[in-house]
């Protein structure tokens, strides 16, 4: 790369670099340790740290993009940062947590089975490929409960799946 010009700021502190036709633009901070990349639009930035082993994207509505040393792990934020998406090396698997990270959304490879966790990882939530069936089993999966489409009708089955318990719209009928 042929640089045309090199500036530095009042301090010295830091350095831009701008290539032949002044369309990629480069930064680099006192220490020359973190790198900043912009395309020609600045609409596209990218950031390496001290060992070029992270690599920061950010694009036009400040959407982040995230990954590791071997690009095998993506991560996403949105606009504020508040939700995560993980994926996997191969994309077959998605991880979602939200705000205060902690709800957990996993989908597999073709998105049509979710799982859910709750802040302790003590309760989660199975819902199949139309939502229509949602299980949940409680702290040590010992207790298991189905809804069906409408919620309306509740089905239990005990440790050893020996005992099922069913219970009616308002609870009323256990058989």
């Amino acid at each position: 790369m042929t640089f045309s010009k090199q500036v530095t700021d009042d301090n010295n502190s830091q350095t831009y670099y701008t290539d032949d036709n002044n369309s990629q633009t480069y930064y680099t901070d006192d220490n020359n340790s973190q790198t900043y990349y912009t395309d020609d639009n600045n609409s596209q930035t990218y950031y390496t740290d001290d060992n070029n082993s992270q690599t920061y994207y950010t694009d036009d509505n400040n959407k982040t993009y995230y990954t590791d040393d071997n690009n095998s792990q993506t991560y996403y934020t949105d606009d504020n940062n508040s939700q995560t998406y993980y994926t996997d090396d191969n994309n077959s698997q998605t991880y979602y947590t939200d705000d205060n990270n902690s709800q957990t959304y996993y989908t597999d490879d073709n998105n049509s089975q979710t799982y859910y966790t709750d802040d302790n990882n003590s309760q989660t939530y199975y819902t199949d490929d139309n939502n229509s069936q949602t299980y949940y089993t409680d702290d040590n999966n010992s207790q298991t409960y189905y809804t069906d489409d409408n919620y309306s009708q509740t089905y239990y089955t005990d440790d050893n799946n020996s005992q099922t318990y069913y219970t009616d719209d308002n609870k009323s009928q256990i058989c």
